[in-house]
């Protein structure tokens, strides 16, 4: 697979409640998203950023980290052959090509899980 750009989901009860601390204080003040459930933020001077999360509805876990690749297909299948557990089919197929799966990732002993997408 070929990783473009990892982000960090910080799990949080309320993004709006969240938004403060990571926008004012932190200086990640370029929101890139909020669908109220998810949000990214980001630094307009360095590009240092993270994605607070509050649940995922579609997913049977909460993500701790969003994966950016060029081809979520492959990436997809790279993770079946390799023989990692996948939570989720390719799904939210977008016009532009891109989508998302979920897998669980086993790292340092500890199951988490992550949402790969383009």
């Amino acid at each position: 697979m070929h990783a473009l750009r990892i982000i960090a989901n910080l799990r949080v009860t309320d993004v709006d409640a969240a938004k403060s601390f990571y926008t004012d204080y932190l200086g990640l003040s370029t929101e890139e998203f909020n669908l109220g459930w998810v949000a990214r933020y980001t630094s307009p001077d360095t590009g240092a950023n993270v994605q607070l999360v509050t649940r995922d509805a579609t997913a049977p876990e909460d993500s701790v980290m969003s994966v950016h690749t060029d081809d979520v297909d492959g990436a997809y299948e790279q993770a079946r052959r390799l023989g990692y557990e996948v939570a989720s089919r390719v799904r939210c197929k977008w016009p532009s090509g891109g989508g998302s799966f979920s897998l669980v990732m086993v790292a340092g002993g500890s199951d988490s899980f992550g949402v790969v997408w383009l």
